[in-house]
C-alpha cells in the first residue's frame, strides 16, 4: 500500500484548529493590549526630569530654556541635525555628548 501525501486542509479548518490549540493569532493579541497597563521605567525617576513638586504635592513644570547664538556660519539643518541628538538632556550630558560628537555643527553647539 503506497504512502499518500497529506490532504491540505482548507483554511477555515487550519484556522479553527489553531483556535482550539490556544495559539493566539493577530486579532486576539490587538484586543488583548487595551487591557495593558503601562508600567513606568526603573531607569527614569517618577516625576521625570523637568518636573519638581511644591508644598502642596503638585506637579510644577520647570520654564523653557532656551539658548541663542547669531550669525552662523552653518547650514541650520546641519546644526538641527545635531541640536536634535541633545535636546531634552540635561546640560552636563549634553555637553558630554557633544564633546564627543564629529560634526562640524557639535563645536558650534557647545559654544552656546
Amino acid at each position: 500500500d503506497m504512502l499518500r501525501p497529506a490532504a491540505v486542509a482548507p483554511s477555515s479548518s487550519l484556522h479553527q484548529l489553531i483556535r482550539n490549540a490556544g495559539i493566539s493569532t493577530t486579532r486576539s493579541l490587538l484586543a488583548a493590549d487595551d487591557a495593558m497597563v503601562p508600567v513606568s521605567s526603573p531607569l527614569s525617576s517618577p516625576l521625570g526630569a523637568a518636573e519638581e513638586t511644591d508644598r502642596k504635592g503638585a506637579v510644577v513644570k520647570r520654564t523653557k530654556v532656551q539658548a541663542i547664538k547669531k550669525d552662523i556660519k552653518q547650514s541650520p539643518k546641519k546644526v538641527n541635525l545635531v541640536a536634535k541628538l541633545v535636546r531634552g538632556m540635561r546640560v552636563e550630558d549634553a555637553l558630554l555628548q557633544l564633546q564627543v560628537t564629529v560634526k562640524r555643527a557639535a563645536k558650534t553647539l557647545y559654544q552656546v
